[in-house]
């Protein structure tokens, strides 16, 4: 249990450090100050995990002009997250290990 803790806890830091990238990448306007964000984020929410419309107007980059970088990605693509930590085998042995 304390894994999907710590797992849980890693991704939230992940989306609360990329949350506009992420934005971007859904193709939905950046919100224009904290509470046009909580109530962008409460209708994702929603719309995730209940399945319920979400009317939203996308945004989609000129293919002319260049990606705006004002994320704190500065032009890098995201550090992928840390693998999970998998429970140890029963018995101590490791899994996969000697199986021939």
């Amino acid at each position: 249990m304390d894994a999907a803790i710590a797992y849980g806890e890693l991704l939230e830091s992940a989306i609360d450090l990329h949350r506009f990238d992420l934005l971007r990448a859904l193709h939905l306007p950046l919100p224009a100050d904290s509470e046009a964000e909580q109530t962008l984020n409460a209708q994702l929410s929603d719309l995730l995990r209940q399945d319920l419309p979400m009317r939203v107007q996308y945004v989609h980059p000129s293919s002319a002009e260049p990606a705006k970088d004002d994320g704190p990605s500065h032009g890098r693509p995201p550090a992928p997250l840390p693998a999970p930590a998998m429970p140890a085998a029963p018995g101590g042995a490791e899994q996969g290990a000697g199986a021939d």
